[in-house]
């Protein structure tokens, strides 16, 4: 399998990044005015989900209002909200873009402290004040599935690192912390040792005329990315929705012939959500399926497959059930599939 290939990849990069890279990702965030005022978060269309996910730990960890535009708009209607010395953290996605690249350069005509999260080779470089660049994987940038994990990573170790450097110590934090650095080994282990499990639910999958990446908050980011894993193959791709828009506009759409893929964790501050939309929606016939961690016995009565992650904090779980959730999709639309034909 190109998904699990791609994840293999990963966990070395990432424990490079946490270790001999640290230095140089506190430098880029200590290099920054961060100031008093909203945090600008940029992207393009594919890296959205990696801003969203940014706006979340930023807000969670740091306390600080996020403005989050995808950079075409953000010209467009967005440019003259920016206060002079903003910070704004831009985030390329795999494919450059060129409105990125302009918005970049507008914002830093208009004053503003501008930090790319990037490769090392790309163009923004040359148009930003500091880098936080993600790590090349086999010696070449990422690319696919890898490339989605590693942008989601570095946007939430970015705010890991900035609570650590301008917020007091909480045991919150501490145990963020543990857990983030646990990151690299977990994701070798679902790498390496879900293959049949992935298989099974992707075969699930394939079966139904209609699926549901259905998260909240961090997880949410995780399925906006999940659910593009496996491009614009197939009649109808799998989409992506957060509870609240599941539970008020989709309802009605679940039935035998669609389903639901639940992202989410026993520590998940949605959790008591998740668990009564499981329930609402197996009780309209419709196969639900999760992936969460053992500890989530309530959302586990209602699933008929479910992946179990280790049980982390929401921040890193989200990077966990993106790579596990993205290889399922890609899995699921390479399939030939009778419901949807």
């Amino acid at each position: 399998m190109q998904a699990q290939a791609e994840l293999l990849s990963l966990p070395q990069a990432l424990a490079g990044m946490f270790t001999h890279g640290c230095a140089d990702y506190v430098r880029a965030v200590r290099g920054i005015r961060w100031g008093d005022g909203p945090i600008h978060v940029l992207t393009d269309p594919r890296s959205h989900s990696a801003g969203l996910l940014a706006r979340y730990a930023i807000e969670d960890l740091l306390h600080r209002p996020v403005i989050l535009r995808e950079a075409t708009s953000f010209l467009a209607y967005s440019l003259a909200t920016l206060r002079t010395g903003s910070p704004v953290i831009a985030v390329s996605g795999e494919i450059e873009s060129a409105d990125l690249l302009q918005a970049i350069q507008a914002v830093r005509s208009n004053g503003a402290q501008v930090l790319a999260v990037a490769p090392a080779a790309s163009p923004l470089v040359k148009a930003v004040h500091h880098l936080f660049p993600l790590p090349e994987v086999a010696g070449a940038s990422a690319t696919g599935l890898a490339r989605a994990c590693l942008e989601h990573a570095a946007m939430g170790y970015l705010a890991i690192i900035a609570a650590r450097q301008f917020t007091r110590p909480t045991p919150v934090l501490q145990r963020l912390e543990k857990d983030w650095a646990e990151l690299p080994s977990d994701l070798d282990k679902i790498a390496s040792q879900f293959a049949n499990a992935v298989r099974s639910l992707s075969q699930q999958l394939a079966a139904l005329r209609k699926a549901f990446l259905a998260g909240a908050g961090f997880q949410y980011a995780a399925a906006l990315r999940a659910a593009a894993a496996g491009g614009h193959r197939g009649p109808d791709p799998p989409l992506a929705v957060d509870f609240a828009r599941l539970n008020s506009g989709w309802l009605e759409a679940l039935g035998s012939e669609t389903g639901a893929l639940f992202l989410t964790g026993s520590r998940s501050r949605s959790r008591e959500a998740a668990t009564a939309l499981a329930r609402e929606i197996k009780q309209r016939g419709a196969p639900i399926f999760a992936v969460t961690d053992a500890q989530d016995h309530e959302l586990s009565r209602h699933a008929r497959i479910i992946l179990l992650l280790p049980d982390r904090a929401e921040l890193p779980a989200s990077v966990l059930a993106l790579a596990l959730a993205g290889w399922v999709v890609r899995d699921a639309t390479a399939r030939p599939s009778a419901a949807r034909s």
